[in-house]
């Protein structure tokens, strides 16, 4: 699992050009019809890591720099099948796009982070 899966570009040169088209990938998952977001809103973010630390709190604490009223009982691990890998999901309350295009590109440049929904 890498970050790279989510467009087809492998270089570092370009990452940051891709960022609106990931956010707006993971915006559209969650929004379906192509209709603007109203915030705030309920927003569910997945976060994959490797199973080594405690991830949650790794993982709250990369995602609550963005969100300060964020609780670690908002956040829920799983572990995968082998045990190698977790998922974190952490439901936040999203207050605008620009706050979203902030935390996903956070997480696409932290090397803990493998992958993320």
């Amino acid at each position: 699992m890498s970050n790279s899966h989510h467009h087809d570009c492998h270089c570092e040169q370009c990452q940051h050009e891709h960022m609106d088209d990931l956010s707006a990938n993971f915006i559209a998952k969650h929004d379906p019809q192509g209709k603007a977001m109203q915030f705030p809103c309920k927003f569910p973010i997945k976060i994959f890591g490797r199973s080594e630390g405690d991830f949650l709190k790794y993982a709250f604490d990369l995602v609550s720099v963005h969100v300060p009223e964020l609780k670690l009982e908002h956040c829920r691990q799983t572990s995968s099948k082998k045990g190698n890998f977790v998922s974190v999901t952490v439901e936040i309350v999203a207050q605008s796009r620009e706050q979203l295009d902030k935390i996903y590109a956070d997480l696409k440049n932290d090397e803990k982070v493998v992958a993320m929904l």
